[in-house]
């Protein structure tokens, strides 16, 4: 099914939709701004915690389809805690383009996850995967190795306050104060 939501709306629709799939969102007119969601996260509660509002203000066209999940369990919320990452597909002068985003969609096949894509036409597209954290702290340290491979930040949440408390630029572990403003430039560069 497709619908078309205002910004406020899309918000609304987030918080209270269930036993859906959502298969794509995207910006209609300019901008092309595409959510794309490993479907095995509960879409309910999972995507209610997304943050849309740095995104421009327009209709949204949402492509979903209904999944029966009457048996499923609840998520527990400590479970959908995330793990954060911002990639760089950079557009060479030569023509080449450099798309660290398809690699690593390859190597998440295993974990749960939202894809963020800025796709307007520029040098360098900015893309942010929100990955739902592991159980186990093998499995988490495995994740945050494999984010870190290409990725220009990673952020582990370590309670829901903080996001910059174990952060990651350009793979180094960096102090949180830094890792706070780095992150700033990079939303600002949007």
């Amino acid at each position: 099914m497709k619908k078309k939501l205002s910004r406020n709306q899309l918000k609304k629709w987030l918080k209270k939709g269930a036993n859906v799939a959502l298969l794509s969102i995207s910006l209609m007119g300019g901008a092309n701004i595409n959510f794309q969601m490993n479907n095995n996260i509960t879409p309910q509660f999972f995507l209610s915690k997304v943050n849309i509002d740095d995104y421009p203000t327009g209709h949204y066209l949402v492509d979903y389809k209904y999944q029966d999940n009457s048996n499923k369990p609840e998520p527990d919320p400590l479970y959908c805690e995330v793990v954060l990452a911002m990639y760089y597909d950079v557009v060479l002068k030569s023509g080449g383009v450099i798309k660290n985003i398809e690699n690593l969609e390859n190597k998440l096949s295993e974990h749960s996850y939202i894809l963020i894509s800025d796709d307007r036409k520029s040098a360098s597209r900015l893309k942010t995967i929100l990955v739902k954290k592991p159980d186990y702290p093998n499995e988490l340290y495995e994740l945050v190795n494999t984010l870190n491979e290409d990725a220009a930040f990673v952020s582990v949440h370590e309670d829901k306050t903080n996001l910059f408390a174990h952060a990651y630029v350009n793979g180094k572990r960096v102090p949180e104060q830094e890792a706070k403003s780095y992150h700033q430039g990079i939303v600002l560069q949007q």
